[in-house]
């Protein structure tokens, strides 16, 4: 009987027939893939007759779901001859074998069912090994360890993956070791402890070693606080449950090893195909569609969900800068945490950047999170140095009420009000006064007198100055646990009088979805994400959006998912601080002060009738006054754009505005922004504020 394999190349075709006859039952045509391409020739294989009965099966580059690896390669060689006689290369070594396969060239299956064009196996193993990467950040739990399927037994392939693997001393352990290494810095140690204490939330059993070695050969500490850093290192991995299993001593903590028993999740399957069996399915049709989907699923249920339990409030702390902010806000997570209402996070996990760590300040806002037994609470620690006051105001922008910090040794400073005269443009009504480092003054009529002007300068900014609670403490002592009365019972007096003091706020629900961005980033292997407060409606996942403003034409996108700290969320709502998944949006396209709203019910503009306030020089404003086409620098929502002010009328060039004045004007900035009537502005200019304003109505070109 004859056979015939038609192979059409481009641009002409050809067609090579190969005829065999043998008996019936034993044929098989093992064909490659032929391509004309101008002045390359044909390369082809010719059809080679094989009994059915040794027909191997068609194999596909994949990682075997982990419950097979002992019985398809028996137990792990130790490398030492003890295998039964049989090579170390035939046991299971963290790599998969798989004989079967002799494509010379494959094909890879996109995600949306479609293959790729036909490669070398070389070129396909780096783009097979660079998808699986993504894959390990996208679901972690499906892809059971980061090693790679080996499609050959070479030895140079071999060292290449084995070099990608390292594999668990004990085989009964998961198939993911995770080393983190640090040394004695406070805010590294707090990171590499999150990241344990995820392992645990996602309901694996974690082991751990203590290895107290200084493998990066830096200078060693003293031996005393090499001693206190593992004791507080273990100390806090027995409260989350894990287990210590091996300890070995030496002069500095230098690793922690964390093996995590595997969870019985989908494996992997095929990421790639040979070129036979790409052309056996039918064009478009992926045979890890369904597999994959399942991944992403398992992928998204493993992460926290955020549960709305109690009121929702956004506080912050504002103040001077070295008054103690961060120092409070690493204090209230400690406290917290010792209730169960927090996780704890030292200052270095709060001001994550080199340069704030180097010079120890804050310079750009960080969000906390932490509840109490009525409310839960999203904290903001804004920057107090002036030259980041636009960072502040970013952050004051987002808050329902405030904690103003205030060093007992120093009483108010020039950024304690400029930062409660910011809160009160924003919008904050309700502020809490905590008078820090009280543990460093001696003299009681101190802490009197800095109670006095506080409450004054609570008044002069339209505060209830007499009202307002003021607590006396030290959020020092709270962290190094000493001066219970000072630090801890302080600490928790605070979060009574904010619990009390600030009210709930009433959400604005009803009307379409509006969140100002605030920060931008991206998610390797997912895409690019927005953050910010919502500061209306409600937004569900795949819900389509418009990302609008920054001087560029509106994006029309879709939200693919929805985290509010880290913790996914069905939907958003008026008063989150939530990040956006967006999908087909790259992270250069957007920026902060754009907003992300309904499709529809915001538009950007860049003309605005605006009624303004001009501060005086003792509130911090200019000396002199200004005039017409006056160009300072405007803060709305979280935007910052340039902008130059005029005359309603336009006519009367000799007409001043001076400080102290109520004043109707045009702006005009210098990108469109999206405002509406009734929106807030702060008007800036040489690192001081000058004017605040409303918005009264939107002028069309």
């Amino acid at each position: 009987m004859n056979h015939v394999r038609a192979l059409v190349g481009i641009p002409q075709t050809l067609r090579q027939i190969l005829l065999s006859s043998i008996e019936s039952q034993s044929i098989l045509f093992a064909e490659r893939l032929i391509v004309w391409r101008q002045t390359r020739c044909y390369r082809f294989q010719p059809v080679r007759p094989q009994p059915v009965a040794s027909r191997p099966e068609t194999q596909m580059l994949r990682r075997p779901e982990p419950v097979n690896l002992q019985e398809k390669y028996g137990p792990r060689g130790d490398n030492k001859g003890s295998t039964g006689g049989k090579s170390v290369k035939d046991y299971y070594n963290g790599l998969i074998k798989d004989e079967n396969i002799r494509a010379q060239r494959v094909q890879i299956v996109n995600e949306d069912g479609s293959l790729g064009e036909p490669m070398s196996v070389a070129a396909a193993l780096r783009t097979f090994d660079r998808f699986v990467n993504i894959l390990l950040q996208v679901a972690p739990e499906t892809a059971e360890r980061p090693a790679i399927c080996k499609i050959t037994s070479k030895g140079l392939l071999q060292q290449k993956l084995q070099a990608k693997s390292k594999t668990p001393k004990d085989p009964n352990h998961a198939l993911k070791q995770v080393e983190l290494n640090w040394g004695i810095d406070g805010h590294d140690l707090s990171h590499r402890m999150k990241m344990v204490e995820t392992y645990i939330e996602k309901g694996k059993k974690v082991e751990f070693i203590l290895l107290q070695k200084d493998r990066r050969k830096k200078k060693l500490p003293t031996p005393e606080k090499a001693r206190e850093l593992v004791k507080t290192i273990k100390e806090q991995l027995a409260e989350m449950g894990a287990v210590e299993t091996k300890k070995m001593e030496g002069t500095l903590l230098g690793r922690l090893t964390i093996y995590a028993k595997k969870l019985k999740k989908p494996s992997v399957k095929a990421l790639l195909q040979t070129s036979r069996l790409a052309l056996q399915r039918p064009r478009g049709v992926n045979p890890i569609h369904h597999v994959l989907l399942q991944d992403r699923i398992a992928f998204r249920g493993m992460a926290t969900v955020f549960e709305r339990t109690k009121p929702h409030v956004n506080v912050g702390t504002i103040g001077h800068v070295d008054h103690g902010k961060t120092t409070l806000t690493a204090a209230i997570t400690k406290r917290q945490a010792e209730k169960g209402l927090a996780n704890f996070l030292e200052y270095g996990a709060i001001d994550k950047a080199p340069e704030e760590r180097k010079r120890g300040i804050t310079i750009s806002t960080s969000h906390i999170e932490y509840s109490t037994d009525k409310r839960h609470y999203a904290h903001v620690d804004c920057p107090g140095h002036a030259d980041y006051i636009k960072n502040m105001i970013t952050g004051a922008a987002n808050m329902d009420g405030a904690i103003v910090v205030v060093a007992a040794s120093d009483g108010q400073m020039p950024q304690t009000r400029e930062h409660l005269l910011l809160a009160r443009q924003v919008g904050v009504q309700k502020i809490v006064v905590f008078v820090n480092k009280v543990d460093a003054v001696e003299d009681k009529e101190m802490l009197e007198l800095v109670e006095l002007e506080m409450r004054e300068l609570l008044t002069t900014y339209g505060f209830e100055g007499e009202k307002t609670p003021i607590i006396f403490g030290s959020a020092l002592c709270a962290m190094e646990g000493r001066q219970p009365e000072l630090g801890e019972q302080k600490i928790d007096e605070l979060l009574e009088a904010v619990d009390t003091w600030i009210p709930t706020p009433q959400r604005d629900t009803d009307k379409p979805f509006l969140m100002s961005i605030e920060e931008v980033f991206s998610i390797s292997g997912r895409g690019t994400v927005a953050s910010g407060r919502v500061e209306r409606g409600i937004l569900k996942k795949d819900s389509e959006v418009e990302i609008i403003g920054g001087g560029v034409p509106t994006i029309l996108t879709k939200v693919t998912d929805i985290e509010t700290f880290k913790k996914s969320c069905d939907e958003s709502r008026a008063g989150d601080n939530s990040g956006l998944l967006l999908r087909g949006v790259k992270r250069e396209d957007i920026r902060r002060g754009m907003v992300v709203a309904v499709p529809g019910s915001v538009k950007a503009h860049d003309r605005f009738l605006v009624s303004m306030y001009v501060l005086t020089e003792a509130e911090g404003g200019r000396r002199t006054g200004f005039g017409q086409n006056y160009r300072p620098q405007m803060f709305i929502r979280t935007a910052d754009e340039a902008a130059e002010l005029s005359w309603p009328d336009g006519d009367d060039e000799a007409k001043m505005v001076m400080p102290g004045d109520n004043v109707e004007m045009v702006l005009k900035s210098h990108r469109p922004v999206a405002a509406e009537a009734g929106q807030r502005f702060n008007i800036r200019e040489g690192g001081r504020t000058v004017a605040t304003g409303l918005v009264t109505r939107v002028l069309e070109e």
